[in-house]
This record gives structure tokens, C-alpha cells and sequence, in this order.
């Protein structure tokens, strides 16, 4: 399951950076926005850091929705936004 949510999540990424944030997929053969990993209920996301804080909320925001229309239960207490930062919580 959580390959088919990862696959889903880069193919939807892929379309709002282009369709919504106007740029193109991919720098080098490397995607700007991947999903990297998802287990239950925790995602690792990664944002190449040519993006605005703001573009990068968005790409958030984003994934929030996407994962909501897929009938995941979204926890709003448990949201933690992107930073520059890794931090890594189970």
C-alpha cells in the first residue's frame, strides 16, 4: 500500500508543479518534489531548495489534500509544515 501511495502522491506532485507552480518536473533527471517514503501515517517529503517557503507550503498543502480525497484521515494537531530542518518523528 505504501508503494501505491507514493507513486500516487509523485504522479500528483509532478502535475501541480506544472499545472499550478509553473515549472518543470524535473532538474537533472531528479524530481524538485518527491515523496520518498510513507508508513501508516507518516510521509517523508522532499522540496529542492529553489523553492519559496510559500511554494513550499503550498506543495504541502497540497499533498494534504491529495491524501484526504484518498479518504486518509487527516490530523491537524499532528501537521508539521516543511523547513530546512530535517527532523525525523514517528
Amino acid at each position: 500500500w505504501s508503494s501505491i501511495l507514493k507513486g500516487i502522491l509523485n504522479k500528483k506532485l509532478l502535475n501541480f508543479l506544472i499545472d499550478t507552480q509553473g515549472v518543470s518536473c524535473s532538474d537533472n533527471g531528479r524530481q524538485m518534489v518527491e515523496c520518498t517514503g510513507i508508513f501508516v501515517d507518516d510521509g517523508h517529503i522532499i522540496h529542492d531548495e529553489r523553492f519559496s517557503k510559500q511554494e513550499v507550503d503550498d506543495q504541502f498543502l497540497f499533498i494534504i489534500h491529495v491524501l484526504k480525497k484518498l479518504g486518509l484521515q487527516d490530523s491537524v494537531g499532528k501537521r508539521v509544515f516543511p523547513t530546512k530542518q530535517k527532523d525525523y518523528v514517528g
